[in-house]
């Protein structure tokens, strides 16, 4: 039998299969498309359905599927999500993938997907208290002490909407100064914009290895917001270890002895499984959800 993992987030729904009965340390047949949530919740929908249908056959045991915004992961609603996937807050995407495919789905936070990822197949396992952060275009985060935290509204660990600058830049959740507006991927893009000819994280890195000296002075601010965000979750809840995930991790060798620097006391470590790691912590959950309907 076979599994379809999928990572919905604002800027690209990512995929692949997983086999029941083998340790999922790698997904198989991956692919990603746009989500194009620029052009509203429909598009999003058809998005997310050709990526599933891409994968999809009789083989097809359940769908497994980690999702940007606040999801109730029991019942696979989610419960509110910003404008970078409009249209979601709300939508039910448990009910929808189950009624138009015919099977078992499951659906998780993407930030609590990725952390339940590293702490069972990836760099904290048999770890305690951890706290994740995912950049991406938005900033993901979970928590996890001897499990995965949802707390009472499921939000527990949603870094990203903690208030990072008092009165600061606007966010998507209609908040001010937010963590989301000063370190995600989108965000330090869209600074080097300002001095720099890059359209992504790819790009700006490029200009980092080639020792662009305004590119390293960008870099040197994002970093030192990081560690300022890094020391207030760690007020918040009680950290042994940190885990920075999303597509900024590619690229990890040119910043992460940097934020190492600034913060010599924190274990700070890149997260191992990538960009699957949302999706193979959604195949944990599927399971999980799968032997407690069992019992």
């Amino acid at each position: 039998m076979e599994y379809i993992c999928v990572d919905i987030g604002g800027t690209e729904i990512k995929g692949g299969i997983t086999k029941s009965g083998s340790l999922p340390t790698m997904l198989e047949k991956r692919t990603s498309v746009l989500t194009n949530a620029e052009k509203g919740f429909d598009e999003i929908i058809f998005s997310l359905d050709s990526l599933i249908d891409f994968f999809y056959s009789k083989r097809t045991a359940g769908i497994a599927i980690s999702s940007a915004g606040t999801i109730n992961p029991y019942s696979g609603k989610c419960i509110y999500a910003t404008q970078n996937l409009p249209g979601f807050t709300g939508f039910n995407i448990k009910n929808y993938i189950e009624k138009k495919y015919s099977v078992r789905c499951s659906v998780i936070n993407d930030g609590q997907a990725a952390l339940l990822g590293e702490a069972t197949y990836g760099v904290a396992r048999e770890k305690k208290n951890i706290a994740m952060m995912t950049l991406g275009t938005g900033v993901g985060g979970a928590y996890f002490a001897d499990d995965i935290v949802f707390g009472e509204d499921f939000s527990f660990g949603r870094f990203g909407h903690l208030c990072f600058v008092k009165e600061g830049r606007l966010c998507n959740c209609g908040k001010l100064g937010c963590v989301e507006q000063y370190v995600s991927t989108s965000v330090l893009i869209e600074d080097a914009r300002e001095k720099l000819a890059v359209s992504n994280g790819k790009e700006f890195f490029e200009h980092i290895r080639a020792n662009n000296i305004q590119a390293h002075k960008i870099l040197e601010s994002f970093l030192g917001d990081l560690a300022s965000v890094l020391l207030k979750i760690n007020e918040l809840v009680d950290v042994k270890l940190f885990v920075i995930g999303g597509g900024v991790t590619g690229s990890a060798d040119l910043w992460i002895p940097r934020l190492q620097k600034i913060l010599p006391t924190k274990n700070i470590v890149v997260a191992q499984l990538g960009n699957d790691a949302g999706m193979l912590g959604a195949f944990e959950w599927h399971n999980r959800e799968l032997s407690e309907r069992l019992r």
